[in-house]
């Protein structure tokens, strides 16, 4: 059974977008449990420690509205449901979580940003796959 730890006084939070702009209507906040790699190493004690993280996300509204950057809030020249959305790598949050009632969708110029931000891992296969046909 892993323990988890709530303490977070530790945590060096490296990208903390969750202070911005709290009344802009497409900005979120998220909260994950995590990984605490560097408790679990440093108590050495064969157990796995987690942390509490909070993500701040900024979505992209419904088709016709102006794509956002899910990390920075930027706003490309691209619409949702264009052609052009192809060119970023793009995810529906559909969870309910935190409160959240409508889908939330968020753009990335990458699969690997993607990762980075909501701190997760892809199949190799489904980075692959978007590389291939992402236009050029």
């Amino acid at each position: 059974m892993p323990y988890i730890d709530y303490d977070s006084s530790d945590f060096d939070i490296k990208n903390d977008n969750t202070k911005l702009i709290p009344s802009d209507k497409y900005f979120y906040k998220i909260k994950r449990t995590i990984l605490d790699e560097t408790k679990t190493l440093r108590k050495n004690d064969g157990r796995k420690y987690f942390k509490n993280m909070t993500i701040g996300i900024f979505g992209s509204g419904q088709v016709g509205s102006r794509i956002r950057n899910a990390i920075t809030g930027h706003k490309y020249n691209f619409l949702v449901g264009s052609k052009d959305q192809e060119k970023l790598y793009s995810v529906a949050l559909c969870t309910g979580e935190n409160g959240i009632k409508c889908p939330v969708f968020m753009f990335y110029d990458s699969p690997e940003q993607y990762e980075n931000h909501l701190l997760t891992k892809l199949p190799m296969e489904a980075k692959s796959e978007w590389y291939m046909k992402k236009p050029v």
